[in-house]
């Protein structure tokens, strides 16, 4: 994973420390004005039948509020892009498209450096956002930038303070660092945490994504013993090939998720 990749090159290599913020934008998906996400599109050279055909996916687009087993009324939708469709991250990622320029211009200068040359100041997939910078001052500044970006494609930031913690830092390094860090878009102060979850990994302040494997085998002893209850329960923990293709159906992803890491 190539945070991972930056984390090991500053800290292992250089010795030194990455500051990290991880962004969550509140409901992202949900908020997305549909007709700026279409201009986006065009911007990007989106055009023709192939335009047309992504926003006819949209037509006639209806929302309705569930409670329960309830539901109301159905109303026109004219926000947001769909959520459990494949194809919304690429929208979302799209009408985001211009956020890596615009940090790089503002504080690209401190985030880590790639054998090229060229520094990194942020990951992005979808509404998943890592700021990263070399100095405990560039990820303020990363910080500041962010949430004047959202501010133009209304987006809003989620809360960086308990009960709701979406938005913290972290910095990787052996060094304690301790600051108070400002959340921009409330004025409030962040949170900095030891560790964090990201992309369904957790990653320690002091051993990166290593400090989290304990966490990935707990949930994979998690599930073998769930599926060995099932076993008894169905009574199939005599048939061999049926455990084996159960085993390789929900242990086996538990226990490699994120092993390319």
């Amino acid at each position: 994973m190539t945070l991972q990749h930056f984390i090991d090159q500053q800290v292992q290599h250089k010795k030194g420390q990455l500051f990290c913020c991880f962004v969550d934008l509140k409901g992202a998906y949900d908020s997305v004005p549909r007709k700026q996400v279409w201009q986006a599109l065009a911007g990007l050279g989106f055009c023709g039948n192939m335009l047309k055909g992504i926003k006819a996916t949209y037509n006639n687009s209806q929302v309705a509020v569930k409670v329960a087993s309830r539901h109301g009324n159905m109303h026109k939708s004219c926000l947001g892009v769909k959520q459990g469709c494949p194809f919304s991250p690429t929208l979302f990622g799209c009408y985001m498209d211009g956020m890596f320029e615009f940090l790089q211009s503002a504080e690209g200068g401190s985030g880590p450096q790639l054998s090229s040359g060229q520094r990194v100041s942020a990951l992005m997939y979808a509404d998943d956002i890592v700021l990263m910078s070399t100095t405990a001052e560039g990820l303020q500044g990363l910080i500041n930038a962010t949430a004047q970006y959202c501010r133009g494609k209304d987006m809003r930031i989620s809360p960086a303070n308990l009960p709701s913690l979406k938005t913290a830092v972290v910095v990787f390094g052996s060094k304690p660092h301790k600051a108070a860090w400002e959340h921009t878009w409330t004025c409030a102060t962040m949170q900095q945490c030891d560790a964090w979850k990201y992309l369904g990994l957790l990653f320690t302040a002091t051993r990166g994504v290593a400090g989290g494997m304990l966490e990935m085998q707990r949930r994979q002893n998690a599930a073998a013993r769930l599926l060995r209850r099932r076993f008894k329960r169905l009574d199939c923990h005599y048939s061999v090939d049926v455990m084996m293709q159960l085993y390789l159906t929900k242990v086996a992803p538990t226990a490699s998720y994120g092993c390319e890491v």
